[in-house]
């Protein structure tokens, strides 16, 4: 499931055996640019130009999921 304001975004899954169907463990979202804009997070290049930050957002592991 991925937010209006995320650029790409991977769920981790793994098979339960017990309940025969796919469980989502775990998620990544690049946020691209768009939370570094509200947060005024910058950085400087070589070039002395400033740019953006790009931001990622991950969730930790569901262990009893990853258990079952």
């Amino acid at each position: 499931d991925m937010s209006f304001t995320a650029a790409l975004c991977f769920d981790f899954e793994v098979y339960s055996e017990a309940q025969k169907r796919w469980l989502e463990v775990s998620s990544v979202s690049n946020f691209d640019t768009y939370q570094a804009n509200r947060l005024k997070c910058r950085y400087r290049t070589a070039e002395k130009k400033t740019e953006l930050c790009h931001t990622l957002n991950g969730s930790a592991l569901a262990l009893p999921r990853i258990v079952a």
